[in-house]
């Protein structure tokens, strides 16, 4: 078990000593000790841990196997509490505050020109466009965008993909009907709603 860390774990530098090579070292170099004790600290450095896991490879993974057949049940719901937990830090989108589950979204820049999209990963989703989109590696439509300012909004909101995918499809319609030559995703949503699009309209622009 991790061990909590209070005024007497540190030295003089603030650095916290491992018990394997006996050395004092930044408290960076410790791993957290999980969910339960996330205030806590491994009694052994990174380096150290790292050193006997690869020592010990076979045997701690014959350990864990004997482990998960002999308590099937506690492994299973500890994986369940994982998965749950990974699912709501990660893939619950955040943006201002705000929590969605499925999501239609818009990206508007300021030469009028927009791109959107459906997502259940809204922050991840959203830190991909930026990255693209500041490397210039984005689809050709969107890599015309690059450097300019641009402004998220969250056009739906719903808890089933579904319903979800058939809002983003009736924008996808509206905007065809209404400003196609402003709509940056054109040709990816061409192939999935082909059917809602006029075959006269000019996909270059």
């Amino acid at each position: 078990m991790p061990r909590p860390i209070t005024s007497e774990t540190f030295n003089a530098n603030g650095d916290l000593y491992c018990t394997t090579c006996k050395e004092h070292k930044p408290v960076a170099q410790f791993s957290k000790g999980g969910p339960v004790h996330r205030d806590h600290r491994s009694y052994r450095c990174k380096s150290c841990r790292s050193a006997y896991y690869k020592a010990n490879k076979e045997q701690t993974r014959t350990q864990v196997r004997n482990w998960i057949a002999n308590n099937r049940e506690r492994y299973n719901e500890v994986q369940r509490a994982r998965q749950d937990s990974r699912y709501h830090r990660r893939y619950r989108g955040v943006v201002d505050g705000v929590k969605y589950d499925w999501v239609v979204y818009k990206l508007v820049f300021k030469t009028g020109h927009y791109y959107f999209g459906s997502t259940c990963q809204l922050r991840t989703r959203l830190s991909v466009h930026k990255s693209k989109l500041k490397h210039g590696n984005h689809c050709a439509a969107l890599n015309k965008m690059q450097g300019v300012p641009y402004k998220v909004e969250v056009l739906f909101e719903s808890a089933d993909q579904d319903v979800t995918r058939q809002e983003e499809s009736r924008l996808f319609g509206h905007a065809m009907a209404t400003d196609p030559n402003k709509c940056l995703n054109t040709y990816n949503y061409a192939r999935v709603f082909h059917d809602v699009l006029d075959p006269t309209l000019d996909l270059t622009a």
